[in-house]
């Protein structure tokens, strides 16, 4: 019986490790797919989760915190901003140099067209001079008519400009309007254009006339010699002939700066759809 039991104890023992072995290889060959499958899921949804979260910061940090930066930025770092420069500087550079022309005109320039009436003032006076034999006086005369003929001359000329300059600045619209609807690929053609003689406008008044005014002479210089410095002692009102009145130009350039802006906008948005569509 010993013997008989031996056997079925022996041929039963392959048998219990062969069932649980194939038990275990496949409850550990079924198990690892799908570990590793639920691992790299998890992996993907955790990049996934974290791209998504950097993504808003990254498109935070490239704005300007507080609304701050370059105003001209405000039609983004390509092509408009480009634009915009171009178009504000040759403005305000416009604006300096007719400043600048109008000084220069009034110390080295004078009147091309003059009336007769000074011609023949300037003879009279140094016939009177000739025959009297009193050169002194008659220099001091010729230098008090040229000395009123230069003041005139300075004078009119800032003036002109302050009044000429809205003018002048109107005009420079259409010839951006135009530049900008050929040349300009970007889609915000009419916004860079409004924008950018809006502000080159306003800086092209304010410069130009505030440098023109330098040239102006105050009222002393309409007076002979001598006579100009006793009025200034007692005279309590300033003799200033170009005092620039900051609030009233402030007003004038925004003005002229809108309708030159709407007036490039409509010129480059007429090109843009009817000429070169």
């Amino acid at each position: 019986m010993s013997g008989s039991n031996d056997p079925n104890q022996g041929g039963q023992q392959p048998n219990r490790g062969g069932p649980s072995r194939q038990n275990t290889g496949a409850n550990h060959g079924g198990q690892q797919p799908n570990q590793s499958g639920q691992s790299r899921q998890s992996t993907g949804q955790s990049q996934g989760r974290g791209a998504a979260q950097q993504a808003p910061r990254g498109q935070q940090r490239r704005q300007p915190p507080g609304g701050g930066g370059n105003a001209l930025d405000a039609l983004g770092d390509g092509e408009p901003n480009k634009y915009l420069k171009g178009i504000i500087s040759t403005m305000a550079t416009v604006g300096i140099l007719l400043g600048v022309l109008v000084f220069l005109l009034g110390a080295i320039g004078g009147f091309a067209v003059l009336p007769g009436a000074y011609d023949d003032a300037r003879q009279e006076i140094e016939q009177q001079a000739s025959d009297t034999g009193v050169p002194g006086s008659s220099q001091v005369s010729a230098d008090y008519i040229d000395k009123v003929e230069s003041s005139t001359y300075k004078t009119l000329n800032g003036y002109l400009v302050s009044l000429i300059a809205p003018f002048i600045a109107f005009l420079m619209a259409p010839i951006f309007g135009i530049a900008v609807a050929f040349q300009m690929d970007d889609g915000s053609k009419v916004q860079t254009v409004a924008a950018g003689t809006f502000v080159g406008a306003i800086l092209f008044m304010i410069l130009a006339t505030f440098i023109a005014s330098l040239s102006i002479p105050d009222a002393t210089a309409f007076l002979p010699d001598g006579l100009g410095e006793l009025a200034t002692a007692q005279m309590d009102v300033s003799t200033a002939l170009g005092s620039v009145q900051f609030l009233n130009l402030l007003i004038d350039s925004v003005v002229v700066g809108a309708v030159t802006a709407a007036a490039a906008a409509a010129t480059t948005f007429s090109i843009d759809n009817f000429v070169s569509a």
